[in-house]
């Protein structure tokens, strides 16, 4: 057993699952995937207005920009 499982009220299965997780990018979730999609796009649309614009008018660029998300995921 892992020391952090010790500590942790958590399974060695779950921290072997988690770090393998981490080690191979194609073991990710699928929603941990599209997130990640989501950030560089999120960051794109920030940049080209002057790192000035907040949650709702990015939210809203992205939307006329055909990806559809929901407002307040990430």
């Amino acid at each position: 057993m892992r020391p952090i499982c010790r500590v942790l009220p958590i399974g060695p299965l779950t921290d072997y699952a988690h770090a393998a997780r981490r080690a191979d990018p194609e073991k990710q979730p699928v929603r941990a995937c599209s997130d990640a999609d989501l950030m560089i796009e999120i960051t794109l649309v920030f940049e080209a207005n002057f790192c000035v614009y907040g949650v709702l008018k990015i939210w809203r660029q992205l939307d006329r920009e055909g990806s559809v998300t929901a407002r307040w995921r990430g």
